[in-house]
């Protein structure tokens, strides 16, 4: 997200990042219940959140500051790519022959 950071994911669904400067996870972001493996993952390009498309389909936005996640809904098909606007303002998904956009507050 910065430069410094590395954002990425566990075969547990768990969302890490990671400092290259000190070689370590700074944050984890899961839930309490066990999570199906990310499929897709992208970072905002302010670094402010990070959206995670995981393999039973389901879609959460995670606020990097406060762990906290919303569940997006809406897509009823496979996930096949993920892309967030450079602004931030938009998150949109390809599943099957439809692309689902939300537009985030």
């Amino acid at each position: 997200p910065d430069g410094n950071q590395i954002l990425w994911s566990t075969s547990g669904g768990e969302i890490v990042l990671w400092d290259i400067l000190d070689s370590a996870a700074h944050y984890k972001f899961a839930t309490e219940a066990a999570l199906p493996a990310v499929s897709h993952l992208a970072c905002s390009s302010d670094g402010r959140f990070a959206v995670a498309v995981y393999a039973d389909d389901s879609i959460r936005r995670w606020d990097l500051t406060s762990g906290e996640f919303t569940l997006l809904e809406g897509a009823r098909s496979k996930v096949s790519s993920l892309a967030i606007s450079a602004s931030g303002n938009r998150v949109a998904v390809a599943a099957g022959p439809t692309a689902y956009v939300w537009e985030l507050k």
